[in-house]
């Protein structure tokens, strides 16, 4: 798995797109902590002045910071997904790994695991940016915790649906915009609710963004985060099941 691992990352790192989308997603999470912040300054300056209560930094700043961090996943991620998957399996890279060693799951855990070293990046901006502001102010740092660790699980769903995606679909521009459509409505099942009345709960049920309402709030609900863990290792071994077949007729 190491190995595996060692060959999906180096992969990544010499590809010119990473490092444009690492610089991009910066960028923008810096803008909007800026822009979060000048906001709040000025809901809090109205405030004062109204002898009104002052808005909170977690429901103006860190919430929706942690809501624009996972929409930035959601864009973003699936470019790794598919450059991982889709332009291996265009290639037809897996006949090289049918003759191999290496299982299919060794195969998608160590993609899976190199695309997640960019949750850890996301995470370590939010945390220096949201850190930040314990130099003037008092953070509730188990509805931080909550957030950040919310918004990590649900990087690692989009992650495991990419890559099924993917592991589908052998035309990369294909395979993106599947994937993008997917994970809109996956996030918006909730809202759109296709089932009826007497099914009407699923959509709820089955929602990313509802599943992270509580933590969010500084509510620990384990089912959110049980949720998270299940649907991520769902995905995960619907791919490696579909990649084993694949290289089973390749030996074939």
């Amino acid at each position: 798995m190491k190995n595996s691992f060692q060959i999906e990352i180096y992969k990544l790192v010499r590809h010119p797109l990473t490092f444009g989308v690492l610089s991009l997603s910066l960028g923008l999470l810096s803008l909007l902590f800026y822009r979060l912040c000048v906001d709040y300054l000025h809901l809090a300056h109205g405030a004062l002045h109204a002898r009104e209560i002052s808005a909170s930094i977690s429901v103006e700043i860190i919430k929706p910071l942690c809501s624009w961090a996972i929409l930035l996943m959601a864009l973003t991620f699936p470019l790794f997904t598919t450059q991982s998957l889709s332009q291996e399996v265009k290639q037809r890279t897996f006949a090289l790994w049918a003759m191999s060693s290496r299982t299919a799951f060794n195969i998608i855990f160590g993609k899976w695991l190199s695309i997640l070293c960019f949750v850890g990046f996301i995470e370590l901006i939010l945390l220096l940016m949201i850190g930040s502001l314990f130099l003037n102010a008092t953070l509730n740092w188990q509805m931080i915790t909550l957030s950040l660790l919310t918004v990590a699980l649900i990087g690692c769903c989009i992650i495991s649906f990419g890559l099924f995606i993917s592991s589908l679909i052998s035309h990369p521009i294909f395979a993106l915009l599947v994937t993008y459509i997917g994970l809109l409505l996956w996030m918006l099942i909730e809202w759109l609710n296709p089932f009826s009345k007497a099914y009407a709960y699923l959509a709820k049920e089955l929602s990313l963004i509802n599943h992270s309402y509580a933590a969010f709030h500084g509510i620990i609900n384990m089912a959110d985060f049980v949720f998270f863990i299940l649907v991520s290792i769902f995905w995960l071994t619907l791919t490696s099941r579909h990649l084993a077949i694949k290289m089973t007729h390749v030996k074939l």
